[in-house]
């Protein structure tokens, strides 16, 4: 007869296989549509070139793929962490590596803070060379990566050097704060969460952003004046407009976004979401369309791009998104001061003859025990995020943008070589804006 314990040994790992079942079927259907949607659909005829939805299809086709094979690794590695319990054996090495070092009283927060980078090391030799195969193959034999192996493992280097010096500042806040807080940590951990991720969401941009792009300032020229005009119109608080350096060393993918607390918003444009052009291009007039037209979006296409952005600032979703996650973390915190006395959890995961410590407390929880709750969590957020572009492309078509909107979202998706067409589960479950045959239609709409 199976303890408490094995009872929660085996229904984590029933769970994490199922939801793995279900993502490989919805996998599964996505790749019936790009295995039979060969002819392109009838919204997209004479706009969209048989030779871009030809190569949209290849594209995420593989990257479907792909991903299938990613989460097979992933399901594998993941179930073996737990049945070797791969996290009580981390601990107790980081424990010996400590007093290795001189320390020969426990150290909580230090063994922590080894833990987490063997760990980190462990995730690095696990997909580092998923990461590689998939932008230097995958990406660029499509066409979408520009980037260097160079350049690419110096942002490895980087992200993962900062992950360390954050580490831990971190591990210190919530060790302290789970010791000293008493019955009720879980408010003063969400708190510190809150004002943490507040501080990172300023600072990001300024300060860590930069370490992996380039930001320079848009020129003064008709772009330019035309945005800070939208933006005067609706009392915006703009007080910069950045352009992101990407094609040349990083990726194709055009985008844009805008950030910023109170007045200091600052409106960002990838390089490649800006009109592309050369001489050879201009000077030659006749040239087809489709197959020579540089990419990027005109002037008054990017104007309606950045007014769908606007949107969502002049309908306050992102002071609505930060409610609600806020307030969702706020009832994940709550779940975890309930499990987080509950011994048998740990046991279930090695941690038989000590209790395990607070971290690994944490990352038991929220990795395994909480994930029921936390797929249920990203279906709903994922679904008001689908509402809200919605709403933001609503907004751009009531400033008198429906046509460019149109041409824009096309264009986008050309460069991008994103396939208009997925199977209505799989959007459903996976995508947070909705796609572009459903923009198009309800653009289309009066």
């Amino acid at each position: 007869m199976l303890t408490i314990e094995g009872y929660i040994f085996y229904g984590t790992l029933v769970f994490l296989w199922l939801e793995f079942i279900w993502e490989t079927y919805l996998g599964l259907r996505q790749d019936r549509v790009y295995k039979y949607a060969v002819e392109i659909p009838p919204e997209l005829e004479g706009i969209f070139d048989e030779e871009t939805y030809v190569n949209a299809r290849l594209y995420g086709w593989d990257r479907n793929s792909f991903v299938m094979t990613q989460d097979t690794i992933s399901i594998v590695t993941l179930t073996l962490h737990i049945l070797f319990n791969v996290y009580y054996h981390a601990w107790n090495l980081s424990g010996h590596v400590l007093r290795k070092l001189g320390y020969v009283t426990f150290n909580e927060t230090l063994q922590t803070v080894i833990f987490v980078f063997f760990m980190d090391i462990l995730n690095v030799i696990k997909t580092l060379p998923i990461s590689l195969y998939y932008t230097f193959i995958l990406e660029a034999s499509h066409g979408l990566n520009t980037q260097t192996v160079g350049l690419f493992l110096e942002d490895t280097i980087k992200l993962f050097v900062l992950v360390q010096l954050v580490v831990f500042l971190l591990v210190s806040a919530v060790i302290f704060l789970i010791h000293t807080a008493g019955e009720y940590f879980f408010t003063y951990l969400w708190g510190f969460t809150v004002l943490l991720s507040l501080l990172l969401s300023s600072l990001f941009p300024t300060y860590i952003a930069p370490l992996f792009n380039e930001y320079t300032q848009l020129p003064e020229g008709e772009l330019r004046s035309n945005i800070e005009s939208l933006a005067a119109s609706m009392n915006f608080p703009l007080s910069e407009i950045y352009i992101m350096e990407t094609t040349s060393d990083k990726t194709s993918r055009s985008n844009a976004y805008f950030y910023g607390f109170w007045n200091n918003k600052r409106i960002v444009l990838t390089n490649n979401l800006l009109k592309q052009r050369d001489e050879e291009t201009d000077s030659d007039e006749d040239a087809d369309e489709n197959k020579m037209a540089p990419k990027g979006l005109e002037n008054d296409e990017v104007l309606a791009i950045v007014a769908h952005e606007l949107g969502h600032w002049q309908m306050n979703h992102i002071p609505l998104q930060i409610v609600l996650n806020y307030s969702l973390m706020l009832v994940s915190y709550t779940l975890i001061g309930f499990l987080f006395k509950q011994e048998s959890l740990y046991r279930a995961f090695g941690f038989v003859e000590q209790g395990a410590p607070i971290f690994i407390k944490l990352v038991l929880i929220l990795q395994f025990i909480l994930t029921p709750y936390t797929a249920l969590i990203n279906t709903l957020l994922t679904n008001v995020s689908r509402r809200m572009e919605f709403q933001a492309d609503d907004f751009a078509v009531s400033l008198g943008f429906r046509e460019k909107s149109r041409r824009a979202l096309i264009k986008i998706h050309k460069d991008n070589l994103s396939f208009p067409a997925y199977d209505w589960l799989y959007s459903t479950w996976y995508h947070s804006h909705p796609t572009l045959l459903e923009r198009l239609h309800r653009l289309t709409e009066d």
